[in-house]
């Protein structure tokens, strides 16, 4: 009996912290850029844009190479979000491992 308590209980810790990294995710800020630097897009932890800023040489040049850009500055934000995330749920499972291994 004194097991499942403690099963309960990290079982609630996890949930807790799950929520807590959940809210701090969608608070967080992350700016993607492509490589050149004509476009950058900040998004929030839920991959919503906040604002898109284009370099003065954005307005010269063609279309496809600005919308080649404006994917990579994207793609840079999500592979950013996504790797922060890894990184935040990992560290929980850890702590877990810890809290079990310590018992």
């Amino acid at each position: 009996m004194a097991n499942l308590m403690k099963l309960m209980q990290a079982a609630k810790k996890m949930q807790q912290n799950v929520e807590a990294t959940q809210e701090k995710l969608q608070t967080m800020r992350v700016t993607g850029a492509d490589s050149s630097e004509i476009v950058s897009i900040e998004t929030d932890g839920q991959h919503r844009c906040i604002q898109v800023k284009l370099s003065e040489s954005a307005q010269t040049l063609e279309r496809t190479i600005l919308e080649e850009a404006i994917q990579s500055a994207i793609n840079s934000t999500h592979e950013q979000i996504q790797q922060l995330s890894q990184q935040e749920f990992s560290q929980i499972a850890e702590d877990i491992q810890r809290d079990t291994d310590s018992d």
